[in-house]
């Protein structure tokens, strides 16, 4: 009996192994075709950009498909002067494809940002006289999710002649991370004010993970609907007007996991932390939830359908700007969601437990 039982423990094991080695294969797979994609898509922008199809770009070409690349004249030329490299007046595929590592310059909505940034500095222009003081700046430090403290830092940041006033010019130049963008004034698009649910265009929905046992915030992840498709615990948002995305189960708000510049971020829920900038999100006309931390954007993993997929903010593609996976919806609800079908880890029952009261 005792080697019957050996030999059943040795085949599950077996199996387990194998489960786990084709799952990482698929991975790599996946991570694989990703790049192919991207690739595949900047090298589409370049022939469109290639105007006489000579394999090289020149000023003129950057230039007249500037408004292909979002920018101006004037950016399309500074554009060219960073992708020259080796300054022979040609820009070709390889160093194209080089600056894909530092790939603002394709995907940034130059006109929204400035029009939002040049919102915030009308509000806090308590006076009307066109520019800010010290004294105004830390009045609007609320609005701004900064501290007195930081928008006192922010003042010394942006003033840049020293002469104790800030003009629009100079605000303008503030980079994203400085502040948070304001969610509402994204476009003509307007998020709910009530807990909703965050759809994928893929079918999917944003879900709190509560199976994971790992320590630190909890991971966010991409899941279907309860089968008779009521949604459960952990599948309701909020995002509030300063760009905070609330999770109504929790309390807790979603963030990147970190700062950092690297791509394919995991995306993950922390507590309430005002000087966190991973935890402000902007949601756009475009219906993409951008970080305003570093300007990236919510994606399913691998545009998976398959359940309980991955999230992570991601590069947008030049290519239309967007992929599928990337496109979320608010759809309202108002029912009662449910407790989860899936198994609960322990330390996180307390949540659920107190979440179930309200």
């Amino acid at each position: 009996v005792k080697e019957e039982v050996k030999e059943e423990v040795k085949e599950e094991v077996e199996e387990e192994v194998k489960e786990e080695v084709k799952e990482e294969a698929k991975e790599e797979v996946a991570v694989v075709e990703e790049k192919e994609a991207e690739e595949s898509a900047e090298k589409e922008m370049f022939a469109q950009l290639d105007d006489d199809g000579d394999g090289v770009l020149t000023i003129n070409e950057i230039e007249a498909g500037a408004e292909k690349l979002g920018m101006g004249a004037e950016e399309a030329r500074a554009l060219f002067a960073k992708l020259d490299t080796n300054g022979n007046g040609e820009v070709d595929l390889q160093e194209f494809l080089a600056a894909k590592d530092d790939d603002s310059w394709l995907f940034e909505d130059k006109d929204d940002k400035e029009s939002a940034k040049s919102e915030v500095f009308h509000k806090l222009d308590l006076d009307g006289n066109g520019v800010l003081t010290l004294d105004e700046l830390q009045t609007g430090a609320a609005h701004l999710g900064l501290s007195v403290e930081e928008a006192t830092e922010l003042f010394a940041t942006l003033d840049k002649n020293g002469n104790g006033e800030i003009d629009l010019k100079e605000f303008l130049k503030a980079k994203d991370h400085m502040f948070p963008p304001n969610p509402k004034k994204a476009g003509d698009l307007e998020t709910p004010d009530g807990f909703s649910l965050l759809q994928s265009e893929l079918g999917t929905y944003l879900a709190m993970n509560f199976e994971s046992h790992k320590a630190g915030g909890l991971p966010v992840r991409c899941m279907h609907l309860d089968p008779d498709g009521i949604p459960v615990k952990g599948m309701l948002w909020k995002m509030t007007s300063e760009g905070a995305l609330v999770n109504k189960a929790t309390g807790m708000v979603m963030q990147i996991e970190n700062e950092s510049k690297a791509r394919k971020i995991r995306v993950c829920c922390e507590e309430r932390n005002r000087k966190v900038r991973a935890q402000l999100w902007r949601y756009t006309k475009f219906h993409t939830i951008v970080s305003g931390a570093n300007g990236y954007v919510l994606t399913v993993r691998n545009g998976s359908k398959r359940d309980r997929a991955e999230v992570w903010t991601n590069i947008r593609v030049p290519i239309r700007g967007i992929t599928t996976a990337q496109r979320w919806h608010f759809v309202p609800y108002d029912g009662d969601p449910k407790y989860p079908t899936y198994p609960v880890a322990e330390e996180h029952k307390a949540l659920l437990e107190r979440a179930m009261l309200t």
